[in-house]
């Protein structure tokens, strides 16, 4: 069965869009694999620990239909990762040459050992939000039964609300 998929991708490492384009590419050379949408291309600064500096990132979504299973998907996400030169690392938060996740994976909830669709923090970062909303403000959550409209502003208000300095 055909499922709408949603995919976030990430680069901060070389030439950041081309990596993200090129990305795009390789899903679309998929067979099982039609592109929908592709987000535009947004800049972000990167998340980091340890009060660690990295390169901002390029960010955006693409919207595809697929029938393959989400295991499969996430299987052939790898593998353009790695084709793109990215090396695994077991640290959080490194810089990347690109990064792929699968957002939402149509209205399946998937919980294994090395996937989590929808993805467990995609609420919570503006570089996510932003994309997804600009391809399919509609969408709703299957976990947190919200629009990513919906997500998206009240990211945008508690960000406004912060008392940070």
């Amino acid at each position: 069965m055909i499922k709408t998929v949603f995919i976030g991708l990430g680069s901060n490492l070389g030439d950041k869009t081309k990596n993200c384009e090129r990305a795009v590419y390789f899903l679309e050379e998929h067979p099982d694999i039609s592109i929908i949408k592709v987000s535009k291309w947004y800049k972000s600064k990167a998340l980091t620990m340890d009060d660690a500096t990295h390169p901002d990132f390029i960010n955006g979504a693409v919207q595809i239909e697929t029938d393959t299973s989400p295991i499969q998907l996430a299987t052939y996400c790898k593998s353009i990762e790695y084709e793109l030169g990215r090396i695994p690392d077991t640290r959080q938060w490194q810089p990347r040459v690109i990064d792929l996740d699968i957002l939402f994976f149509g209205n399946e909830i998937v919980q294994t050992n090395h996937l989590t669709i929808p993805h467990p923090s995609l609420h919570q970062r503006l570089f996510v939000l932003k994309p997804l909303s600009e391809l399919m403000p509609q969408w709703i959550h299957p976990v947190l039964n919200k629009t990513v409209a919906e997500l998206l502003e009240e990211h945008m208000v508690a960000a406004t609300q912060c008392s940070c300095e």
